[in-house]
């Protein structure tokens, strides 16, 4: 699908930029004036410790507390404020040293004319052991708040710029918004007759009574129209007659009758705890604190807001190093790089900002083979928009860092991800928890590198996402040239949607995802834990995606999907000795049926060139390994084309791809347990011999078998061998008396003679005209009724009892002239059941940044547990887990083996 993901300028005037990205905001002031490209990047890497090197002759000093801007700036005699560097005429080589411990209530921005190359910002002083030098985009107003009701208030100094962000005692509050924030996000739905417009929407009935007698207008409309993005514009209008809600600047996104929308920055909307709102009109700003203890007495908390729009701004040189600094709650962003190439940021620590942690931006490419920039070993924290904010640049490096809780906290507004790069680029060894869209986006274009991150909680509040993600669109301007990028050795987890599904693009949720018209990614040795889908490509060609761990997922482990209809752009896939783990989910509770979702190992969809694009080789599947562990054939693959839409046994997903070699086998685990009755059918394992057992064939034909084999392969002792001569033809069982509105399970082995089906079995009367005793929804199974010869399959299937009467089970297999062996045959009521919690037997251990040991109790199990690996080899324990990797363990001897 088209998408336009809203990259902005840092220069981008503040008043929309703050209400999309920071929650809603209105007005600008404070920060740099110092001019900041459009995106892109520089750099090499420097000393991780909190001092960059011995200090040289010549470097400045910067002290908040003991400094004095009339001092010389050495270490004895420091400077006192940031204001103070940008008038020194820094020299090449030159560094500049700020005090640990320090606070600095102002921004640091220097353009080209006010430094040099090379120059080094680092820190220095005793205190840099426990603490580093903090140079705030926040003013400090703590004190002076009264209270009336639940709501705090004080006056601020008159020019006070818009407050972005508030926080009490370091945790931010959330700007005023209707519908309060929940669990589920707070947004309100747009009424269903809202007509397509990127300048209004529509109100319903019983939201406008809600908000009657309020004012909107002025307020900050934030607008989900799309899954992956969140519109934002000031609402310009309201009519309460047609309850139509004007916006001042055209959205990115059409609003429809599924658009979600919260409306933001209105005092009367400071109602619930962690809201807050500033009347710049008054100079007062009122605030609901979070925390009880700051509700009852705000006063003797910190509290601070953000006012300038920019903490640290450097641009127009070369080579800079930048260590040991933090860098905190600016309205938009943090650190704003913007042509700096060839410089480094080392173990920084960068958090609270409305925008983006680190913004880095390039009006040209590095010259020659020279990096755009090396950022490495830094935490990356609570930033409203993104973290690492580079998508535009050319050859960063991002390594090492710890990125956490991108646009998560207390923000409503958009969020593209926690490190975004452009092309020859490298995130490695990175740690991101919690991110309101992406984890990762890279760009494919140039051989770029995302390899060794560990990526959990992403797509917290956005969906149509992923850990890792790639776009190459729009469709008339993709690149074709230079196309190459490695993914490989990451580990994600939690890939959960946490959003509604009505709205364009739905819960769409993946691991790995190579979006519309990505070309050339290597995708190999990933491991993907959890969530709806393992890898996703979606309209993209000449991927390679191998040898990847894909467990658990609830949907499908790979997904290609073409959806274009005017050529074919999924082409040259190949996906190869991949690790699939397929874990079943069954729902219910007695006395209603159990319900089983089975997840498919393949979804194959191809709108253009249907399975052709398969049969001739031109996407390719083989030597994957499929684990189902409670899950059998059934509904192994699904391939969908303009035309048809079916599920796949294992049996014909390989005849469609002739290099696969899957072959179904006994599930290890149940996915419930029921408790049985007696058994109904009489001699259902054929003891005796056919004893009890019927076969009819019209005609007779030649051909047919119907006979007791003892020397059958797969069978247990004696088997009923059933040749049919047409597909009407059945093997009967003895009559069992089911009981109206009671459950039953009927199960039989079936060995596979010749390539067939077997139908469903077939449970009511035993003469003509033939009643069926299975009440809708009829047979429910997640069984497979396929298979190629030499296969053994195991049917179950549960249904509830339409009559009281007596019933036979009728066996039927097609093709005509289908060979078949069917064994333990059986029909028990079921007299109650309990679902199988899948932590009982299977478990994801995982490492954070270190090593981590597991055993018996790490695993939630009880001491002694016998445990193997997917490859059925014994696990001793406690097991050493690596950082950034993950072992899937299963429990021997469960409760709930097959």
């Amino acid at each position: 699908m088209a998408r336009f993901f809203m990259l902005s300028s840092p220069a981008v005037g503040c008043s929309l930029m703050l209400a999309a990205l920071a929650g809603g905001l209105s007005g600008c002031g404070g920060g740099s004036d110092e001019d900041v490209a459009s995106p892109v990047a520089g750099s090499q890497a420097i000393d991780g410790t909190s001092r960059i090197q011995a200090a040289a002759a010549g470097d400045y000093y910067v002290d908040a507390s003991a400094g004095s801007d009339t001092n010389s700036g050495s270490q004895a005699a420091p400077w006192k404020t940031l204001a103070r560097i940008s008038k020194a005429g820094l020299s090449t080589g030159q560094a500049v040293f700020l005090r640990c411990g320090a606070v600095w209530r102002e921004s640091l921005s220097l353009g080209a004319t006010q430094f040099a190359d090379s120059i080094s910002f680092g820190s220095y002083g005793a205190e840099c052991v426990t603490s580093k030098p903090r140079i705030l985009g926040s003013d400090n107003f703590s004190g002076g708040w009264a209270k009336s009701g639940n709501i705090w208030s004080r006056k601020v100094p008159a020019g006070t710029p818009k407050i972005g962000r508030l926080f009490i005692n370091g945790a931010a509050q959330r700007l005023a918004q209707w519908p309060n924030h929940s669990a589920a996000g707070g947004f309100a739905v747009a009424d269903a007759s809202t007509a397509a417009s990127n300048t209004q929407f529509k109100i319903k009935a019983a939201d406008a009574a809600l908000l009657a007698g309020k004012d909107i207008v002025g307020a900050i409309a934030l607008l989900r129209s799309v899954a992956w993005s969140v519109d934002s514009s000031n609402i310009s209008s309201f009519s309460s007659s047609t309850n139509v809600v004007g916006l001042g600047t055209a959205t990115v996104y059409a609003t429809g009758s599924t658009t979600e929308y919260v409306l933001a920055d209105k005092k009367w909307m400071v109602d619930a705890p962690g809201e807050f709102f500033h009347d710049t009109a008054t100079n007062t700003v009122y605030v609901y604190p979070a925390d009880a203890t700051s509700q009852a007495s705000l006063n003797t908390t910190q509290v601070e807001g953000s006012v300038r729009d920019v903490a640290v701004a450097l641009s127009g040189r070369k080579g800079l190093r930048i260590s040991g600094i933090a860098i905190e709650m600016a309205r938009l962003d943090g650190l704003a790089l913007s042509d700096t190439p060839e410089s480094s940021v080392s173990g920084v620590e960068v958090r609270g900002h409305g925008r983006n942690g680190v913004q880095v931006a390039l009006r040209a490419a590095p010259v020659g083979t020279a990096r755009g920039l090396d950022l490495r070993n830094s935490l990356i924290s609570d930033n409203g928009a993104n973290g690492i904010n580079a998508t535009s640049a050319m050859r960063v490096d991002v390594i090492g860092n710890t990125v956490l809780e991108t646009g998560t906290q207390a923000m409503a507004g958009n969020s593209l991800g926690a490190i975004l790069v452009g092309p020859e680029s490298s995130v490695e060894n990175n740690f991101i928890q919690n991110s309101a869209y992406l984890g990762i986006r890279f760009s494919g274009t140039g051989g770029s590198r995302v390899a060794g991150n560990r990526i959990a909680g992403h797509c917290a509040r956005l969906t149509d996402c992923a850990g890792i993600y790639t776009w190459n669109g729009p469709k008339a301007s993709r690149v074709t040239s230079n196309q190459s990028a490695l993914v490989t050795g990451n580990l994600i987890q939690d890939t959960v949607a946490r959003r509604s599904s009505a709205i364009s693009g739905g819960s769409l949720v993946a691991g790995i995802y190579l979006d519309d018209f990505s070309l050339g990614t290597t995708v190999r040795d990933n491991t993907v834990s959890g969530g709806q889908y393992g890898v996703y490509v979606h309209n993209g060609s000449n991927h390679v995606i191998e040898s990847n761990k894909l467990w658990l997922n609830t949907a499908s482990a790979i997904w290609s999907n073409m959806d274009q209809t005017d050529a074919d752009y999924m082409t040259g896939n190949a996906v190869i000795g991949n690790e699939i783990v397929r874990l079943s989910n069954a729902t219910g509770s007695y006395p209603a049926l159990p319900m089983v979702n089975s997840p498919q190992a393949f979804i194959f969809r191809n709108l253009y060139s249907g399975t052709a694009t398969l049969t001739n080789g031109s996407n390719s599947f083989a030597l994957n390994r499929v684990l189902m562990l409670n899950a059998d054939g059934a509904r192994f693959a699904r391939v969908t084309t303009a035309k048809s839409d079916a599920y796949l046994d294992p049996a014909a997903w390989r005849n469609l791809n002739a290099g696969e070699t899957i072959v179904p086998a006994k599930p290890r685990y149940v996915t419930h347990r029921p408790v049985m009755g007696a058994e109904l059918i009489t001699n259902g394992g054929f003891a005796n011999a056919l004893n009890s057992w019927n076969a009819w064939f019209v005609p007779p034909g030649t051909g047919r078998v119907f006979a007791a084999s003892a020397s059958t392969p797969g069978c247990t002792g004696t088997c009923l061998l059933f040749t049919n001569t047409n597909m009407a033809d059945y093997v009967s069982s003895s009559a069992a008396t089911l009981t109206a509105g009671k459950m039953y399970q009927v199960s039989f082995d079936a060995m596979y003679l010749a390539n067939g089906n077997i139908a469903p079995p077939f449970v009511g009367s035993a003469t003509q005209p033939f009643v069926s005793y299975v009440k809708m929804p009829g047979m429910v199974s997640s069984s497979s009724m396929v298979g190629q010869k030499g296969e053994v399959g195991r049917f179950t299937g549960n249904f509830v009892a339409s009559t009281s009467a007596q019933a036979v089970t009728m066996l039927r297999a097609s093709p005509a002239k289908m060979s078949v062996a069917f064994d333990n045959v059986s029909l028990r009521e079921i007299l109650s059941y309990k679902l199988a919690p899948a932590s009982e037997f299977v478990a994801v251990a995982a490492a954070g940044t270190v090593d981590r040991s597991f055993d018996c109790s790490a695993l939630g199990w009880p001491a002694g547990c016998a445990v193997t690996d997917t490859m059925d080899n014994a696990v001793a324990l406690p097991v050493v887990v690596p950082a950034r990797t993950a072992k899937l363990l299963l429990r021997a001897g469960s409760a709930w083996s097959n």
